[in-house]
């Protein structure tokens, strides 16, 4: 686990079509006007990543709900890995995190429980920052709908059609999301509406981060 305490790791969370990638670009950019050092792992995917986006991709091979799991828990355990070798001061964003994963397994049907003693053995985020927006709002903001989004080729056999499936299932993993983050230290969630165009959650997310900032500001 991490050793080096001073640095801190700031993750958002979501659900498809909440904007946190945006968020991240423009997280990271004030974080650096105010001074601090910011490290944003390459957007490059890993590996495991990589192969669990190829299996997902086509519906003939995709994965069972506990495989997925296991795949993603995989990916971020290498990610963790290579963030506390590098670990060495400042602040790291990352666009999602374990909680993802948690989430996206209990809206397929596995149990909460289970899930949250192995989160529980990766190291906690110093902030959480939750986008929380409503699927609709979210499906709107989608181009496309991919296979995993919509839970998969078995979660859509109860639903007419993509658009569906994915107000149905990302409606299970906001519900998961809120039930995971009951279990995280008070005061290191921050719960933003993603309601409205990326500026005004932006203006949210710094708000709501304003009290973390000298906190912050002493890992720089």
């Amino acid at each position: 686990m991490i050793t080096k305490s001073a640095h801190k790791l700031v993750v958002f969370e979501g659900i498809d079509g909440s904007g946190k990638s945006e968020q991240l670009v423009r997280l990271k950019a004030w974080l650096s006007e105010c001074g601090m050092q910011v490290a944003v792992p390459a957007s490059e995917p890993s590996r495991i990543r990589r192969f669990y986006r190829e299996l997902i991709s086509r519906e003939e091979e995709f994965p069972s709900a506990l495989t997925s799991t296991l795949i993603s828990l995989g990916d971020y355990a290498d990610l963790v890995s290579a963030w506390e070798r590098s670990a060495a001061g400042g602040v790291t964003v990352l666009h999602r995190y374990i909680y993802s994963a948690v989430s996206d397994a209990v809206a397929l049907g596995l149990q909460l429980g289970p899930l949250l003693e192995v989160a529980a053995t990766f190291p906690k985020p110093s902030v959480t920052i939750w986008i929380d927006t409503p699927e609709a709002l979210a499906l709107a903001r989608k181009r496309t709908i991919s296979l995993a989004e919509a839970g998969g080729p078995e979660f859509l056999r109860g639903h007419r059609d993509r658009a569906k499936g994915f107000l149905d299932y990302q409606s299970r993993v906001r519900t998961a999301y809120e039930s995971i983050f009951k279990s995280l230290p008070c005061g290191t969630l921050v719960r933003v509406d993603g309601s409205g165009d990326a500026d005004s959650v932006h203006r949210k997310v710094r708000h709501e981060l304003g009290g973390f900032i000298p906190w912050l500001e002493a890992a720089s």
